[in-house]
């Protein structure tokens, strides 16, 4: 059964940055399943790198949208992207360090601030992506 599973609420109605939802709750299953399944330290490593890298690079597609159609809350939403980004790479580095870290408490941290930042941030940018005819 997934951590997370893809439901139409989770949509912003603009199709490229659906579809990198998409992947990134897939992504989070990834992670769920390599350690439900027990494999080792270095496998769990590449399933979050692999996590991490598609956020980074989905997070400087949006801010790169946003800084073409002049989005007034460019900075709330990349502020809301930093802290996410220094959170999460923050349990990363503790989690190759070879520190004690709870992957439940990552994956719980991925799940909630993903839904909340989808669902009220990216919508937003969504809707002002789509009244600038802002096309990608």
């Amino acid at each position: 059964m997934p951590f997370i599973d893809w439901n139409d609420d989770m949509c912003v109605g603009e199709p490229m940055i659906d579809d990198q939802h998409k992947n990134l709750v897939n992504l989070i299953n990834d992670i769920d399943d390599a350690t439900r399944r027990y494999v080792s330290h270095a496998e769990v490593s590449e399933y979050m790198q692999r996590f991490f890298k598609y956020m980074m690079d989905h997070m400087q597609e949006e801010e790169s949208l946003m800084d073409q159609s002049t989005y007034k809350q460019y900075f709330t939403h990349v502020q809301e992207h930093i802290e996410f980004s220094q959170k999460t790479m923050d349990f990363y580095k503790k989690f190759i360090d070879d520190q004690k870290v709870d992957i439940q408490e990552l994956l719980n941290y991925l799940v909630s601030w993903f839904i909340n930042h989808t669902t009220v941030m990216d919508r937003t940018l969504a809707l002002h992506l789509l009244e600038k005819g802002v096309k990608h």
